[in-house]
Order: structure tokens, then C-alpha cells, then sequence
């Protein structure tokens, strides 16, 4: 249901006003709008310079606290899945000044996984180069330290493979013949290089490789005067022993993380408060001495709020404004726990307007009844329930409200599966048919059961799009809106005649009927185009029409429902027609799929009968959320 709400004025001395403020931040009930009202001589009460300054301050701030509430969470994820190598948060970012002791441990994650990197590449490069050049394996350490020869190895890039050739013109020109490059593509994207040169020539090759702004990977320090059989042992090595050290690295990031998660969480919250204190000056008005704060709250807690400020201090006072002259209301919805779920999914489709109806309650009984026409199986309705009970109990639900919501509908939805089930004697499709489960009703998967089906979902979709007309007629009533109600109760009684007239060719009503329910058509299609004016002769009739459309788009209740039936029976004649454990295999995967559209394709049919046929009748989207000052938005995903 809709919230009644009421608009308010708090005045207060001037001087009072951040005690009125903090006051509204705890009780958390006032929606807040602009009190300043030159008209009135009501200027804007603040803030001055500095508390401008310290709300950009506060504002930085709580950004930064925000990437750190959580990060235990994602540190967790990475201990559990064991992710060494997934990328650390950046440590140079500016809010781990806020985090003492955390940059260092950032620092080691990312330098222990550089130099995995590089291993790794390097690794590769030797093990593409040596084959090649199986000699420069023989040469050890003691032979590179007797001839004053380095050993150079590159992984370049592959758009910078050109400077290969500048690097032997260099070494040609500063070595002579005294150096050997052999050059190998360990990968698509690399080009290896292995250079053994004197010890001089090498501080040239760096030179001439920063001037070039050649982009490589060079060789760690500790493999640089080692021979390249002797650094491949040791890059083996380092890559066994990476992983636990990262492992131990991450492993001291959790603990840390968890331990000061809880205090960022504690700070972010104060620094929110005083932000949301701070820039409530800007919605307050000042005129003198005299200091005022408007709002809506919902209107039974009216009294409770006039209460509470009249502790802050004398001369504190609340007055009820005039609807009419203070806006357009927020809207808040406030629903039983079991209406909650689908009232979600209301405000998916936009908020009503205030004065409008809210269809959470008739969503919540007629969205899993649609939604078990369709479906209309005891077994896919038992599993479905199971699942929807499943997540709606399950631990994760208490920290996922929408998940909880989901799981919800699901097991309605799957409750009322299994009692169309029941009146269809469906289980499995075809299969509880032929194992003798009776139909309470008819079985859907009969030929001559169709005309009944078209019938059922007919009859379903003149009830529900009357029933939103109902809604509609009521509404602009209470709107005063004349035309609309004209408009809103030809369409109704012309559809009744339509009904009715429907009913007579297929002798539901007796032939008597015809005549006046083709009166009625008649004269409510005058009315309902009367009502719109002049233009009601051009978009009348498609207005009418498409009001016909909405009820015949209920068709697609037998539609999908038989498109379900049709491919269970498929499954199960395949599994009767080829060997029997081939047959189950088929028929299970067959049953799968079905399953899998059943969870979702008749959700997203009624979701859209509800959506256009449903609330076109009546629902007027386009109010805007109430939202109390002192009370966070429900994170997204939430």
C-alpha cells in the first residue's frame, strides 16, 4: 500500500538549526526538500566557505574509506580460490594512506608477481633459444668469468623486433666479431634474444636499447652473470617457490584486511553523518534569527517527530503544510513480508505517483498464478518450489535481501505449478499421464483439451485487464479526473460486451444475450471516444482496439504452457525409442532444458502481462522515492 504522507515545516532559531539537523539525522523519517523561498525572504541558511571546504574534504574521504569497506571480502576470495596471480588492488592509490601497514603488503604482492611474470616469459625464451643453440648451453660460469663475457637475454615485443638489427650494427661496431646473437619466437607476440658479449659491450647494448625506448623484460640481477644452463636451473627454482611465497604475501593481506575492516566500516559511517549534516544546510532556509526545514514523513509519524525536536530546545516547532501547495509527494511503499518480493518487482517497472494505486498485493496473487497456468506440472512445480525454498532459507539470503526475494517468488510460483499439475494430471509431461495420475480438471496434452486451454487464458485475461480498469475508474475518481473515469468506464463495460458476446458463440450464455451485449458495445464505444474529445476520433478506436489486444495477449498462457507440455512429451517418447540407458540419458537432458525455460520464460510472460496489459489500465508510473534524511539507499544488488 501507499504511505499517506504529509509535508512539514520545522522552524527554529537560527542558532538551533545544527541541533535540529542532527535531530532529523537520527529519527531518520524526513524526506528533506528546500526550505529557502526568496518569495518568502527565505534565503539558503548555508554552508559558508568552510564547511564547504570540509564537505569536499569529507566527500574524498568517505570515497576512499568506500574502496576499502570490503576489500577483507575480496582478499578472502583470493586466499580461498588460491588466485595467486589475480591483480592486487593498486598500492599507490591515495586511500591507503588512510591504511596503515597495508601498502607494503600491496607492494610485496606485486613485486613477487612482476618477477613471476618475468620468470615465466624468460623461462620460455631459454627454453625456445637453447635447442637452437645448444653450444651456449655448454659455456658455465667459470668460462663467462675467464673470458669477461655477459650473457644478454631480451623478450621483446614483437613490434619492436626491428631493433635487433640496430643491435648488431652496435655490438659490430664496439665488439667487432668478439659477440653471438641467437634470436628464437617462443611466442606470437615475442621475440627472444640471447647476446653473449664482453662485459663492456653490454653497458653499450643498455644505452643503446634506453635511447631506442625499446619496451623488454630484462633479466633479473641475479641470473644476469650466471650461464644460461645454470639460470634456467634457477628460474625452475624461483617458479616452485613463487606460489608459496605469494600465497603467504596474500595469506598476510587477509588478516590484515579483516582486522581493519570493521574500523573503516565504524569511519565511513561518521564521515557520511557529518557530510549528510553538512549539506542539509544547503536544503534549510534562514531569514533573521529564524531558521526553517520542510520535509515530507509519512503522516502517522508526525506527532513522533514533533516530540522528538521539541527536546532540542524551546522555540522548536513542526507544522503540517498544505498538500495542494507543497509538490508532488514521495512515494513509500509499506507491504506485508509476504507482498515485499513482488513489490520489488514494482518498483522495477518505476514507482506509482503519489495518489496512485499500488498493485504489489494483486501482483503478489496473480504473478505465481500466471505463472502455474504455464508452467501447469507437479514435478517441474516440486522442483521449483524446492529451489525457491531453497534460496529463500539458504545462509546467503540473509546477506542478499533480492535474493531472498527471488527465492520467494520461486516457491509460490512453484506451489501453484504443482496445483495446476494436479488439475492438468501432468508430471514430467505425458509421463504422469500414462502412469495414471488423474487429472483433476483436463489434461492439456489432448487434442480435444485446446479449446478449454484458449479458453482458461481468455478467460484469465478479461478478468485481469477489467480488473485494472476497476483500478483505473477508482483512481480518477479519487484524482478528479472526470474524462479519464469516462473514458476508463466505457472501455470496462465494452469489454464486458464483448465478453458477453464472445460467450454466446461458444453457448456459454444463451442467445439471448447477443442483442443487448451488441447494444452495449455499441453505445460504450461512443462513450469511451466521447470522453477523449475531438482527438478521441482518431485514437479512440485504437485505444479500444488495443484494449482487445491486451486480453487476447493472454493467450499466450496456453501458448507457452503447451510449447512445455509438446517438449516433455518429447523427452519422454525418445526415451521409449532408443536403448534404454541412451533413451534416460536423452530424456534427462531433454527434461533439464525444459526445466530450465519453465524457471524462466513464464516469469518473463507474466512479469509482461502485468507490465502492459495489466497496468495499463490504471498504473501511473513516475513518482520518486522517499528517501529519509539519515537513512542510506539499499546498496545495488542488494
Amino acid at each position: 500500500m501507499l504511505v499517506p504522507m504529509a509535508p512539514v515545516s520545522i522552524l527554529a532559531p537560527r542558532a538551533q538549526l545544527p541541533g535540529v539537523i542532527a535531530e532529523l539525522h537520527r529519527q531518520g523519517t524526513v524526506h528533506l526538500t528546500g526550505a529557502a523561498r526568496e518569495d518568502l525572504g527565505m534565503a539558503a541558511a548555508g554552508p559558508g566557505p568552510a564547511e564547504a571546504a570540509r564537505i569536499t574534504e569529507l566527500s574524498t574521504e568517505a570515497a576512499d574509506l568506500g574502496l576499502l569497506v570490503g576489500l577483507d571480502r575480496t582478499v578472502a576470495a583470493v586466499v580461498a580460490e588460491a588466485d595467486w596471480l589475480r591483480p592486487a588492488p593498486a598500492a599507490g592509490a591515495a586511500h591507503w594512506r588512510r591504511s596503515p601497514g597495508l601498502a607494503p603488503l600491496l607492494s610485496r604482492i606485486e613485486s613477487l608477481q612482476a618477477e613471476h611474470e618475468a620468470a615465466v616469459r624468460y623461462r620460455e625464451t631459454l627454453a625456445a633459444l637453447l635447442p637452437v643453440e645448444p653450444e651456449l648451453a655448454l659455456l658455465s660460469d667459470g668460462d663467462l668469468a675467464r673470458l669477461n663475457l655477459a650473457i644478454v637475454v631480451l623478450v621483446l615485443d614483437a613490434p619492436h623486433a626491428g631493433v635487433l638489427d640496430s643491435i648488431r650494427r652496435v655490438l659490430g661496431e664496439v665488439a667487432g666479431d668478439r659477440f653471438h646473437m641467437a634470436v628464437a619466437r617462443p611466442g606470437k607476440d615475442t621475440v627472444g634474444c640471447v647476446l653473449v658479449l664482453p662485459h663492456p659491450a653490454s653497458a653499450r647494448l643498455h644505452d643503446l636499447l634506453g635511447s631506442e625506448h625499446v619496451r623488454h623484460v630484462p633479466l633479473p640481477d641475479d641470473y644476469q652473470r650466471l650461464s644460461l644452463a645454470h639460470a634456467q636451473r634457477e628460474l625452475d627454482a624461483r617458479l616452485a617457490a613463487l606460489p608459496q611465497e605469494l600465497a603467504g604475501a596474500w595469506r598476510s593481506l587477509a588478516a590484515r584486511t579483516a582486522e581493519l575492516d570493521g574500523a573503516w566500516q565504524r569511519r565511513r559511517d561518521e564521515v557520511l553523518t557529518e557530510c549528510d549534516r553538512l549539506e542539509a544546510l544547503t536544503l534549510a532556509g534562514a531569514s533573521g534569527r529564524i531558521a526553517a526545514v520542510t520535509g515530507w514523513l509519512p503522516r502517522g509519524q508526525v506527532p513522533e517527530l514533533r516530540a522528538a525536536l521539541a527536546a532540542v530546545g524551546r522555540g522548536v516547532t513542526v507544522t503540517e503544510l498544505d498538500p495542494a501547495s507543497a509538490g508532488e509527494p514521495p512515494t513509500l511503499l509499506d507491504n506485508p513480508p509476504r507482498v515485499r518480493p513482488y513489490q520489488r518487482l514494482i518498483t522495477f517497472f518505476g514507482l506509482p505517483r503519489s495518489g496512485g494505486a499500488d498493485p504489489s498485493v494483486l501482483t503478489a496473487a496473480v504473478l505465481p498464478l500466471l505463472f502455474g497456468v504455464m508452467v501447469g506440472d507437479l514435478a517441474y512445480g516440486a522442483i521449483l518450489a524446492g529451489l525457491g525454498a531453497l534460496v529463500r532459507h539458504g545462509s546467503w539470503a540473509a546477506r542478499r535481501p533480492m535474493l531472498r526475494d527471488v527465492g520467494s517468488i520461486l516457491l509460490a510460483s512453484g506451489l501453484w505449478s504443482m496445483l495446476f499439475g494436479l488439475l492438468f494430471g501432468e508430471a514430467l509431461g505425458s509421463l504422469g499421464h500414462k502412469l495414471g495420475l488423474p487429472a483433476l480438471w483436463f489434461y492439456r496434452g489432448g487434442t480435444e483439451s485446446l479449446g478449454t486451454l484458449l479458453l482458461l487464458a481468455v478467460g484469465i485475461g478479461v478478468t485481469h485487464v477489467l480488473l485494472g480498469l476497476i483500478l483505473g475508474m477508482r483512481q480518477a475518481r479519487r484524482l478528479r479526473q472526470p474524462r479519464t473515469l469516462i473514458e476508463r468506464a466505457g472501455t470496462f463495460f465494452l469489454l464486458c460486451g464483448v465478453a458477453a458476446i464472445a460467450a454466446t458463440a461458444v453457448d456459454l450464455l444463451p442467445d439471448q444475450v447477443r442483442t443487448p451485449a451488441v447494444a452495449l458495445v455499441a453505445a460504450m464505444f461512443v462513450v469511451a471516444i466521447s470522453a477523449r474529445g475531438v482527438m478521441g476520433l482518431i485514437t479512440g478506436p485504437l485505444e479500444i482496439l488495443g484494449s482487445l489486444g491486451h486480453v487476447l495477449s493472454y493467450l499466450r498462457l496456453a501458448a507457452v504452457g503447451l510449447a512445455s507440455v509438446y517438449l516433455a512429451g518429447v523427452a519422454n517418447e525418445l526415451a521409449v525409442s532408443v536403448p534404454l540407458l541412451l533413451g534416460v540419458f536423452v530424456a534427462a537432458l531433454l527434461h533439464l532444458l525444459n526445466l530450465a525455460l519453465a524457471a524462466f520464460s513464464p516469469m518473463v510472460q507474466a512479469l509482461r502481462l502485468h507490465y502492459v496489459e495489466f497496468f495499463s489500465g490504471f498504473y501511473d508510473a513516475g513518482g520518486h522515492a522517499f528517501r529519509p534524511f539519515g537513512r542510506r539507499p539499499e546498496p545495488a544488488g542488494q
